[in-house]
């Protein structure tokens, strides 16, 4: 475990309002508490009530269905700042959206396929999303990386606009989704 990943871990839980259990009528979420939702924990084996979730059980939730899942370890190793974007993206539209974003990302960047060839857009962060993140820090170096990072976090708040604009009950929600978005690798200390 790196401190980066306990720290990143650990900011998600606290921002998400800690041992607080929530049912609230617009979260579409449902019964959530350290900010995961019933269905995920079902997912992950746990079968108890959500307000008897420990922080521990919350964490190992985190760790094995968001961060390894998406890969964040590896992706750290490009960017810091793009590892927690996509860590914190995963947690609230899912991993595979999160990383079809990212591959997207990655085949718009790639210059019609002359600097690297498309990969696929599969959700699943693997050798080849991996592979098109090494190519793209070799061809446009440590100031594209940082750039690709803050078009990628970009196309997140435009998603949760997206959400905003078409569901008007979720308007409620969009100023603290965005505040998340925007503040977490400050957060973090990136």
């Amino acid at each position: 475990m790196t401190a980066f990943k306990d720290k990143s871990i650990k900011e998600v839980i606290d921002r998400e309002g800690g041992d607080k259990y929530t049912d609230r009528a617009n979260d579409r979420g449902g019964p959530t508490k350290y900010g995961v939702t019933q269905a995920k924990a079902r997912e992950c084996g746990y079968t108890g009530n959500m307000r008897d979730m420990t922080y521990q059980q919350a964490y190992d939730i985190y760790s094995k269905a968001f961060w390894d899942r998406c890969r964040c370890s590896e992706l750290e190793k490009y960017s810091q700042s793009l590892a927690v974007w996509v860590f914190d993206y995963g947690v609230n539209s899912g991993t595979g959206a999160a990383a079809k974003a990212l591959q997207g990302l990655l085949n718009t960047s790639n210059n019609q396929q002359k600097l690297w060839k498309d990969i696929a857009e599969d959700g699943a962060i693997g050798p080849g999303t991996l592979n098109a993140l090494a190519a793209l820090q070799s061809a446009r170096g440590a100031e594209g990386m940082k750039i690709f990072s803050y078009v990628y976090n970009g196309l997140r708040i435009g998603k949760l606009y997206n959400i905003a604009y078409a569901d008007k009950s979720q308007e409620e929600n969009f100023w603290g989704w965005v505040t998340r978005v925007i503040n977490i690798t400050k957060n973090v200390g990136v």
